[in-house]
Order: structure tokens, then sequence, then C-alpha cells
């Protein structure tokens, strides 16, 4: 079932799992725009549209998100990334979007949020496949175990 976008959040009726409800419950916090944000992104993929306008306003939205948090930050730029590149027919980074998206790729995933594995998937798709981002690296997961 796919959910409706209305205005720039998320139809209620269209939810079926747990996750979509926290963060439809939440569309009024940075989660919640995020969320609104990452289901407009698949949405536009499923349709396979190409519409610049459109893409333009689901831009524009991203932006808007607020929240100075580091997951949230990856998650803004990780999406105008996607958007400006692969959404848009571009298949290659500039020189800010490599460094961008490296630094969101090689952060730990538990302060960097789900952003950092979906950097890491796009750097390697269009970057360098051969890099291996040791999650051994990450400090947080040694305190946890």
């Amino acid at each position: 079932m796919e959910a409706k976008v209305y205005g720039g959040a998320l139809d209620p009726t269209q939810f079926s799992t747990v996750l979509d409800s926290f963060a439809l419950a939440n569309t009024n916090t940075d989660l919640g725009k995020l969320a609104s944000v990452k289901q407009q992104i698949f949405q536009y993929q499923e349709n396979n549209t190409n519409d610049p306008t459109l893409l333009q306003s689901i831009h524009q939205f991203n932006n808007s998100v607020g929240g100075s948090e580091v997951f949230i930050q990856n998650e803004k730029t990780y999406n105008s990334i996607l958007m400006n590149t692969v959404l848009s027919g571009v298949y290659e980074l500039n020189s800010t979007q490599i460094h961008d998206l490296y630094a969101i790729a090689n952060q730990c995933d538990l302060l960097g949020g789900t952003a950092v594995h979906s950097a890491r998937g796009l750097y390697n798709m269009l970057v360098d496949n051969s890099i291996d981002f040791d999650l051994a690296m990450c400090s947080c997961r040694k305190q946890i175990q």
C-alpha cells in the first residue's frame, strides 16, 4: 500500500507499520518531516517521475526541516545529494558532494543515523566501490560491547 502525500504531509490512513505510525504521529517534528521527505522521494522513484518542479518541491521541504542533531543533518544532506544527482539523472558527484557523502559514510551509524548506510551505498556506487567502511572503528560500538 502506498502512502499518499498531501501538501508535504503523509495521509494517516495509508500507514501499516508501527514505524510508519510513529513517524506519522510526529509529523510536526523534525523526524516526522524527514519521514515525509523520504516517503516523497520513494514515491518519486516508484512512479519513475521526471518532474523537476516536483523534485524542487521535495528539495525545499527537505531544506525546511530543522534540527541540529548529527543524524538529522546527515539525512538532509544525503537527501539533497540524492535529489541533485541520481533523481535528476546525474550520475557524477562534484567535489563538495563527494566530500559530504564520504564524511557521512565514514561515521558510526549509531551516532550518524540511517543516512550513514545510505551514504555508503551511494558513495560506493558513484565514487569508489572498493572502500570498505570499517564498522570496527566505530568507537560508540566498542563502548556498547
